[in-house]
């Protein structure tokens, strides 16, 4: 505990952020405690460390934590077939989550795959949410999906809920060309898309144009900031 008494003295009351502090089990039942205590904690980043087998304690630390609203866990080791159920509970439960990263960083060490299941998890929890879920960014770099995983965000339209998704990061995972029609659903929302590396090919970049096109129609407002279709 004092060495993590030490290493928060030395940031900003709002935001914490530790990389590569080589943090897992033993650590995560510390850190759980630290969270759920910093009630001025905003915004928290502890990539590139190995947390998945504490991953049930953090993620109760963080839900009970409301002051925070962004989450970044890149390259932790997590695995969303096996912690499929605790991501769900993390974005059904906790009341302000805005932003969500289990991505990866462009390193192989201790890498997310979250796999389709983990999506599912995160999609069916805004979906069935009891309010409307407050995520406008979510980040999935490189987590192992494919379009299986995609398909799970019908469960939008299906429950008739609104979600304000704003920055959507998909690069790196075998996707496809149909990318554009299962994610249509939240591309009227998006200001940033990333599907850099998605073998989308030449007939997924067409189906993108027309959903951007319709996203238009029903928003004319809509205006996508940042889009990135790069090595496709």
């Amino acid at each position: 505990m004092a060495r993590f008494g030490q290493l928060i003295s030395e940031q900003s009351p709002c935001k914490l952020v530790l990389h590569e502090q080589g943090f897992g089990a033993f650590s995560a039942k510390a850190l759980a405690k630290i969270i759920r205590e910093a009630h001025q904690l905003v915004s928290l980043d502890l990539s590139l460390n190995n947390l998945s087998l504490g991953l049930e304690k953090l993620f109760g630390g963080i839900i009970d934590n409301n002051s925070l609203v962004a989450v970044s866990l890149r390259n932790n080791s997590i695995d969303g077939r096996k912690f499929q159920q605790q991501i769900f509970d993390l974005v059904f439960e906790h009341p302000s989550l805005a932003s969500l990263n289990l991505g990866n960083a462009q390193t192989v060490k201790n890498r997310n795959r979250i796999h389709n299941e983990g999506l599912s998890a995160i999609l069916q929890a805004v979906a069935t949410s009891k309010t409307p879920s407050l995520i406008q960014e979510l980040f999935l770099s490189n987590s192992s999906i494919c379009s299986k995983g995609l398909a799970h965000f019908a469960l939008i339209e299906k429950h008739g809920v609104h979600f304000n998704l704003q920055i959507l990061d998909l690069s790196f995972n075998e996707l496809g060309n149909e990318t554009p029609n299962l994610i249509a659903c939240v591309i009227p929302t998006l200001i940033s898309l990333n599907l850099a590396s998605t073998k989308m090919g030449s007939k997924g970049a067409l189906l993108l144009a027309s959903q951007l096109k319709l996203a238009q129609k029903k928003n004319k407002w809509h205006i996508l900031r940042s889009l990135d279709l790069s090595n496709n």
